[in-house]
């Protein structure tokens, strides 16, 4: 599932972890007291350290029951279940025992065992029950990082859920005094809502603090989006790895593994299996990882991301360390898939066809030859005749790394579906209509047709944006660069 799914699937687990707890224990006198005096003797902590124990555990295990369907593995599943309850509970427990000390502290309680009711005394009260259940929803957010035993996953977890519990906690009372809600229908609220805000925090953080992740492409799990939040994530078939490519027995068990080394991420295949690691279609023993980079592990293909600007530069070691079989496709005078120095004039390589220049866009796409492997139309350099005046996309990554598409048009449709101007049929991160570029004002502008994945211009998702000469341009597992010749 992607990321946007997870955070709405968490927050409605929290919600209905929350609820649960509630239906347990509100027939339970003993745990529901409505009077309004401040706990003061052993049996009212008792009743209330259990209290949180139930509804940490509830809630914690419905949120860990996302994180185990995320992985599309039915042990990570139920391994995150009974995790996520008894971290859960003996958080909750802990948490909203010593929030309660918390409570007690900052509630003020004038002479007669009332509450005051001014508005300071609201406010304080307010504050003091939504840092006590913060607490708890720590707690929640660090069980979620446990069955990966993950410490990034636990401190985001721990970000999140102590947001979630505290907005959860101020919530309760507001909502009680707004709408005058009796003790049994404030705690189903507040707790509903409590769950929710947690769950939807806890997934908010974790997307938003993650620095890099993978995307199925193909597979069993397609689409499937796994974020890498330890120093070493393995990918295999094996249930409990931390990417699984479940489906496919040309997979081994552990197959190869992502590494965080010196602020780069590299894979490293683990010689498990005869088909090895490729990346980009090139077999690799250890590569460094950049933006855009296709991985495929048997028939599975994996997309890697990585936040703009996560990393420090790379260093040069981190190329060279370690030899690699495959020749490097990021000089632009070599052509990628031949190997051959391009002609520094015509950008031409042995592997180009002879064929006379084509006006315009379309006909070159429909002249053009398939990539072997990618399923992705390609543009050939002679059809497509480009001159110092005319703008271009230069291809970078991909499966158009060192090709030159000239806009000798006023508009380039851009997509997966047959038709379009420039075709990415075997990228299946790009929509079918995904983007189009177009001549306004005397510059080129890249507009997103609303393509589920986005649209990136130099790292930054948009909607639309005048393009300036050297602006990087992503869309899928492709990228390219802009390049204004002598039109502007």
């Amino acid at each position: 599932m992607n990321s946007r799914l997870k955070i709405l699937l968490e927050a409605m687990a929290g919600a209905a972890g929350g609820f649960v707890a509630w239906a347990i224990m509100e027939p339970i006198e003993f745990l529901t007291s409505d009077t309004q005096r401040l706990v003061a003797d052993a049996a009212a902590w008792w009743s209330l350290a259990i209290f949180g124990a139930i509804m940490g555990s509830a809630i914690s295990a419905a949120i860990g029951a996302v994180e185990g369907l995320a992985t599309g593995s039915r042990r990570q599943f139920w391994r995150s279940v009974v995790i996520g309850a008894v971290v859960g509970l003996g958080g909750g427990l802990i948490g909203l025992y010593f929030g309660q000390v918390v409570y007690a502290r900052l509630q003020p309680q004038p002479a007669g065992g009332a509450l005051t009711v001014s508005l300071f005394g609201f406010l304080q009260g307010v504050v003091a029950r939504a840092v006590g259940w913060a607490l708890v929803g720590l707690a929640i957010g660090v069980a979620q990082g446990v069955p990966s035993w993950s410490p990034r996953k636990m401190k985001h977890g721990m970000i999140g859920g102590g947001i979630g519990g505290f907005f959860g906690g101020m919530m309760f009372d507001f909502i009680g005094e707004i709408f005058q809600m009796g003790g049994e229908l404030s705690r189903f609220v507040g707790m509903t809502i409590t769950g929710a805000a947690i769950g939807f925090f806890l997934g908010l953080v974790q997307d938003l603090m993650k620095q890099a992740w993978v995307v199925v492409l193909r597979g069993r799990n397609e689409g499937r989006e796994y974020i890498l939040d330890k120093a070493v994530s393995v990918l295999g078939r094996d249930e409990l790895v931390d990417v699984g490519v479940f489906g496919d027995p040309s997979v081994a068990p552990w197959h190869a593994a992502i590494k965080l080394d010196g602020g780069a991420y590299v894979i490293e295949d683990l010689e498990t299996s005869p088909g090895g690691t490729l990346v980009n279609g090139q077999r690799v023993s250890r590569q460094v990882l950049r933006e855009g980079d296709t991985i495929q592990l048997g028939a599975t293909k994996i997309l890697f991301h990585e936040k703009v600007g996560s990393a420090p530069a790379r260093r040069a070691r981190d190329v060279s360390a370690t030899p690699s079989p495959r020749v490097p496709a990021v000089a632009d005078n070599i052509c990628a898939f031949c190997g051959q120095e391009k002609d520094p004039r015509t950008g031409d390589c042995a592997c180009t066809p002879v064929a006379p220049p084509a006006p315009g866009f379309a006909p070159a796409m429909e002249a053009a030859g398939a990539t072997p492997g990618t399923g992705a139309v390609m543009p050939r350099l002679s059809e497509m005749p480009a001159t110092a005046a005319q703008a271009r996309l230069v291809g970078i990554s991909g499966p158009y790394a060192g090709q030159t598409i000239p806009l000798s048009g006023e508009v380039l449709t851009i997509g997966r579906e047959a038709g379009r101007d420039l075709q990415l049929s075997g990228d299946g991160t790009v929509s079918r209509r995904h983007a189009v570029l177009r001549v306004e004002d005397g510059g080129y502008v890249i507009a997103d047709e609303g393509s589920s994945n986005g649209t990136f211009v130099n790292g930054v998702r948009i909607n639309a944006q005048l393009l300036r000469s050297g602006d990087r341009i992503r869309i899928g597992a492709s990228e390219f660069v802009f390049e204004a010749g002598g039109a502007f």
